[in-house]
């Protein structure tokens, strides 16, 4: 079925002869691809080892490929995160404190870096550790004035009639 002219195979090839051709030569490493003189075509076996070298090589560019992307997304999120944290624990100090009726002090004069995890993110644990050792605030009322609270002011007077009535 196939032709086999000086160590080169025709187009009319087998495919169950190809498919066993590439069986035995994945098996073998294949050496540098030896080129072949000018004018002679590749054989058969020399196609097949340079279609591996060139399908490892691409797989290779791929790997290094995503490998890169990866490292370019973390180092994004790394930095990202860098410029937010004192913003980050700022808040969640904030909110604790909220959630505990505590006062804190300032955040621009706390350490904020003793209040982040080592993933960069806050963390909560000693954010409350922090806020129930702050102490409470006081309640603060505003002051009524008791029985004045309708009058027209300090020494006014009360006028029952609505405006409506009045002026009509």
């Amino acid at each position: 079925m196939s032709d086999m002219t000086n160590g080169s195979v025709s187009a009319e090839a087998g495919i169950g002869s190809s498919a066993a051709q590439a069986d035995a030569s994945s098996a073998k490493a294949p050496a540098a691809v030896p080129s072949a003189a000018p004018g002679q075509p590749l054989t058969y076996d020399e196609l097949l080892a340079d279609r591996d070298k060139w399908q490892r090589e691409a797989e290779q560019f791929q790997t290094a490929k995503e490998t890169s992307i990866e490292e370019a997304r973390e180092k994004g999120r790394r930095a990202a995160l860098g410029e937010l944290r004192a913003e980050l624990v700022g808040n969640e100090l904030r909110l604790q404190a909220h959630a505990a009726n505590a006062e804190i002090p300032d955040p621009e004069y706390l350490n904020l870096a003793q209040f982040t995890g080592e993933d960069g993110k806050p963390d909560v644990e000693t954010i409350r550790e922090f806020v129930d050792s702050c102490p409470k605030r006081r309640a603060h009322f505003p002051p009524l004035g008791g029985a004045q609270v309708n009058s027209n002011g300090p020494g006014g007077t009360f006028n029952p009639v609505s405006l409506d009535t009045r002026n009509r």
